[in-house]
């Protein structure tokens, strides 16, 4: 089973942009808690709460806003790649914010 789901985990996330968010949220809380703060892409504080962003050359997801897994997470892409703020629940207002002045910043 476990390898049935290490080939099909990667295939499903390539397809849903939940499965993805998901994946994510699980990783966030991997390097914050398990690996301490040099796992992920890039790590921040905001006002003292774990923020993850991901990004993922070669994927393009549309812009949107998930709840799940107990975390808010922000995706959007530039064309070429997809980006993902990943932080815990009641986050979400300080999350867009941040993720609208990474988008701006971008342009």
């Amino acid at each position: 089973m476990i390898v049935i789901g290490g080939v099909a985990l990667p295939a499903l996330t390539a397809r849903s942009t939940v499965l993805l968010a998901a994946q994510l949220a699980l990783d966030h809380l991997k390097c914050f808690v398990i690996d301490g703060e040099d796992a992920a892409p890039l790590l921040y504080r905001l006002d003292g709460v774990p923020v993850s962003l991901f990004i993922i050359p070669g994927l393009g997801r549309p812009a949107t806003e998930l709840s799940l897994l107990d975390h808010d997470e922000a995706v959007w892409n530039d064309g070429q790649r997809t980006y993902v703020l990943v932080a815990r629940s009641g986050a979400h207002d300080r999350l867009q914010h941040v993720a609208s002045g990474m988008r701006n910043e971008a342009k």
